[in-house]
């Protein structure tokens, strides 16, 4: 067995981030998408006034498909490595399997989605709070472990 076969414990670590990630956004996306007006997992629709959304219905379905499928199947990805063609592109710009830059795409994303968020709602609940600071500190752990030397090898091409 090739020692880059081997998966370091940053690639469970990163894999288990995104798992976290999507389950939770898959969790509230559902809950946004079959209740557009938030009342189902206890968002007032009144913190969308100042946005240009009148229901949870797009935010639920960005929810769900960016930080819910996204990063779980990037997880899947990154676990199993599959060589697909269409990606080879991306590999040839990165040098690492494409899983690695979804993985800092997952990231990035989770961090843009909390300072859109934050900058449209405002301060509304110290739940709110919380769960910013969960995702963005989230955002910035799956990056920090895609950018980890074990990681990129793991990921080498």
């Amino acid at each position: 067995m090739q020692a880059k076969s081997v998966r370091p414990a940053g690639v469970y670590l990163l894999v288990l981030g995104l798992l976290l990630l999507g389950v939770g956004a898959l969790a509230g996306g559902f809950g946004l998408v079959g209740d557009p007006s938030g009342r189902a997992i206890g968002i007032p629709l009144s913190w969308l006034e100042h946005t240009p959304f009148s229901s949870f219905l797009i935010p639920g379905l960005i929810l769900l498909g960016v930080l819910g499928i996204f990063p779980l199947f990037t997880a899947l990805a990154l676990w199993l490595r599959p060589q697909w063609r269409a990606m080879q592109a991306l590999e040839y710009l990165t040098h690492e399997h494409w899983a690695w830059s979804a993985s800092l795409t997952v990231g990035m994303a989770a961090l843009i989605w909390i300072t859109v968020q934050f900058l449209m709602l405002g301060v509304r609940h110290p739940v709110q709070i919380g769960l910013e600071v969960f995702i963005s500190g989230l955002g910035l752990v799956i990056i920090g472990l895609s950018l980890l030397p074990s990681v990129r090898h793991y990921c080498a091409r």
